[in-house]
């Protein structure tokens, strides 16, 4: 499935509202890398903060993917304990 796509009948949510277009796109990443489908708004549009959306159906897998990418960003930091 390419990450732009998802169901008809599956509605969008949004996933994240991030605090700038950086944080949008390593979150980004981590959805393309988990082949999970998303929707990223333009957060320079009047000034708003970027959001994105993911496919209701994919949305614990999202939370389950962003959170193993924080973890071992944690672990990396560490020194790889």
């Amino acid at each position: 499935m390419r990450t732009n796509q998802w169901k008809d009948d599956d509605d969008l949510v949004v996933f994240r509202t991030c605090y700038s277009s950086l944080e949008a796109g390593l979150i980004r990443g981590v959805l393309e890398n988990n082949e999970i489908p998303y929707l990223v708004s333009d957060g320079d549009y009047y000034g708003m903060s970027p959001y994105i959306k993911v496919p209701a159906s994919r949305l614990e897998d999202a939370e389950r993917a962003l959170e193993e990418a924080r973890k071992m960003g944690e672990q990396m930091a560490e020194g790889g304990e």
